[in-house]
Formats: structure tokens, C-alpha cells, sequence
């Protein structure tokens, strides 16, 4: 019992230093990102050409997605620029099985995603492929009465996510990522995945 316990915390542990190892890489890569929005932003009011800027660069993405970290739901980009998102997914679900017995199902979650790299392909309108690092957490529960089930998630990642027409997105994502099991007190380390569809505006 000692021995498996050593060696969940050192597990845990070998997560945590991960964590901070790609955080600390992902805050060296990206300083300069919010000075190089405000930029865009500002260009693209100030520019006489705003319709041919708006038309080549979204700043939101919304769409569904399916996720072992962060949920399944519906999710919501916040595109940045070319090297910074932030991802919000979520879902509500209300079955009705009377006054007292009413069960609620939800999940949220959120992650940043540093980019690692942007291929386009000619004419660059027709396909983009962004690869990038994912750093998120997610929370689900299921209650009618009482929980019958309440988890966490922390994890990190790869994506690669496909534009078409420089509207419609489409990614998928391999996580490594620490579960807990509020309920049960129990933990798992292990590998996920995720996957989505969505439109850019």
C-alpha cells in the first residue's frame, strides 16, 4: 500500500513538473503576443481596407467538440492571432424526472493553445493547418439528488486543427492527462484525445 502510494506521488509529481516545464516554454514563446494583438486590432480599424482584413482573419471560433480533457459541448475560441487561442467548451443538460428528482449533467472546461507552426497551402484561402501545444483542465458532474458521478481534469497536449475556404475548422488533439474522481478518491494518468468541428467569424 506505501509502495503504490511513493508511487502515485511521484507520478503526480512527474505531471506537475511537466506542467510547468511546458507553461514556462509556452510564456518565453509567446510575450510578445498581446502587444502583436493590439496591432492587428488597431490595423484593422484603422485600415482603409477593413473588409479585406475582416475577410482574412476571424477572431472567434464556435463549434462542438468532443473531449476527454476538457468535455464534450459546445466550445468557443477566442483567436488571439496566429500563435495564441483560448478555448472555453461547455454543457448543461437538464432531464426532468420530477420536483426532487430532476438530474443535471454538466462539464466545463478551458485551455491555451500556444501555436507551434502555420502551413498554408496555394491559393492560401483553400487549406491552413495550424499545429499547437493545449494546456487545459475540465470538470464534469452528474447529480440527481446525489452525484452519481464528479470528475477533474489537468492535462496538456498536441493539436493540429485544419481550416477550409478560411472558414471551417476542423482538429483533433492527443492529450497526456492526470483524472480525479471526487467521489471515489481516485486518480488516473494516462492518455486522451479530442476532436471538433466549427465555423470562423
Amino acid at each position: 500500500m506505501l509502495q503504490n502510494t511513493k508511487n502515485t506521488n511521484n507520478s503526480i509529481l512527474k505531471v506537475k513538473i511537466l506542467f510547468l516545464i511546458i507553461i514556462g516554454i509556452c510564456i518565453f514563446n509567446q510575450k510578445n503576443v498581446f502587444a502583436e494583438t493590439a496591432v492587428i486590432k488597431k490595423q484593422l480599424i484603422l485600415s482603409e481596407s477593413k473588409k479585406e482584413l475582416k475577410d482574412t482573419f476571424h477572431f472567434n471560433e464556435i463549434g462542438i467538440s468532443a473531449s476527454t480533457l476538457t468535455g464534450t459541448g459546445l466550445y468557443y475560441n477566442i483567436v488571439f492571432n496566429n500563435k495564441f487561442r483560448l478555448g472555453i467548451t461547455g454543457l448543461y443538460v437538464l432531464e426532468n424526472g420530477g420536483d426532487s428528482d430532476n438530474r443535471h449533467t454538466y462539464n466545463f472546461g478551458i485551455n491555451i493553445q500556444p501555436t507551434l507552426f502555420n502551413l498554408d497551402f496555394q491559393p492560401a484561402d483553400n487549406l491552413h493547418i495550424r499545429s499547437y501545444v493545449l494546456i487545459g483542465a475540465g470538470y464534469y458532474a452528474d447529480k440527481q439528488v446525489e452525484y452519481k458521478d464528479k470528475e477533474g481534469h489537468l492535462g496538456v497536449g498536441l493539436g493540429l486543427n485544419a481550416i477550409f475556404l478560411n472558414r471551417f475548422s476542423f482538429f483533433l488533439e492527443l492529450t497526456y492527462q492526470y483524472d480525479y474522481n471526487y467521489l471515489s478518491k481516485s486518480e488516473k494518468i494516462g492518455l486522451g484525445g479530442s476532436g471538433g468541428i466549427g465555423v470562423m467569424f
